[in-house]
């Protein structure tokens, strides 16, 4: 999950099926990067319309992850109370890398 706010990525987390698969913790205050979030933002960047959407992108877009090219799905919700916009980011397990037991 993530929350973008003035076109940066304010805040985000990541559950274990993530991580296990070294796919970490959202780019904090980066700009947005993903065309389809930056085409829902840009909509209505002032986010003072409740709406949702829905887009993709991959994995380098979003994560401090080793994994560059996995697809990931994401499903938008503007916040008009809080001007943010919050991202459901998801994959699927079959296209998530497999986590390195070589460490």
């Amino acid at each position: 999950m993530a929350c973008i706010q003035g076109g940066d990525i304010k805040w985000g987390f990541v559950f274990e099926g993530f991580t296990s698969n070294h796919i970490f913790s959202p780019k904090r205050a980066a700009p947005l990067r993903s065309i389809s979030a930056v085409e829902f933002y840009q909509q209505d960047s002032a986010l003072k319309a409740y709406r949702e959407g829905t887009g993709w992108g991959i994995t380098s877009q979003w994560f401090d992850s080793d994994h560059k090219g996995t697809e990931i799905s994401a499903s938008y919700l503007v916040v008009p109370s809080t001007q943010q916009m919050l991202i459901l980011l998801t994959a699927s397990e079959d296209d998530l890398p497999e986590g390195s037991d070589d460490d």
